[in-house]
């Protein structure tokens, strides 16, 4: 799991690169 941090351009409140 990556760290969970909201990502500006994609969803809100979703993991960085953890799909």
């Amino acid at each position: 799991m990556a760290k969970m941090r909201p990502d500006n351009g994609r969803k809100k409140g979703v993991r960085e690169r953890d799909l």
